[in-house]
């Protein structure tokens, strides 16, 4: 039985929950948990060393339940879960960008752009 929490909890927090951090558990069984983890633990105006920082969240608090779990609030309301290791889309596209803008964050391959690879691969006549 967890403890009662005075913090209202987002379905979308409760989805983070079951995504991230308890695959596999009813949103009744993750609804419960998050209010014993956040019973256990002091709101705060810093956001733990690991989490991203991006514009806007200045009016967050955050509870970091344990290492790598942070339930995000606004006023007493948990909004989102974040785990240490999880990256926002944001970052994930960056990522890409940064590493060549290719899909799925392959390099092309160089010598298909000059027609070199089938220069090697063809037999001399």
């Amino acid at each position: 039985m967890s403890k009662s929490s005075p913090h209202k909890i987002s379905s979308h927090a409760v989805s983070r929950f079951q995504e991230r951090v308890r695959p596999g558990i009813s949103p009744e069984q993750a609804r419960n948990l998050i209010g014993g983890l956040l019973a256990d633990h002091t709101p705060s105006s810093e956001p733990p060393a690991w989490k991203h920082q991006r514009a806007g969240d200045n009016n967050s608090t955050y509870i970091e339940a344990s290492d790598g779990i942070c339930f995000i609030l606004n006023d007493r309301n948990v909004v989102t879960v974040i785990t240490r290791g999880w990256k926002p889309d944001y970052i994930k596209k960056r990522s890409k960008k940064a590493i060549g803008g290719h899909k799925r964050g392959r390099p092309a391959d160089p010598y298909k752009r000059t027609g070199l690879a089938q220069k090697l691969n063809s037999k001399p006549s």
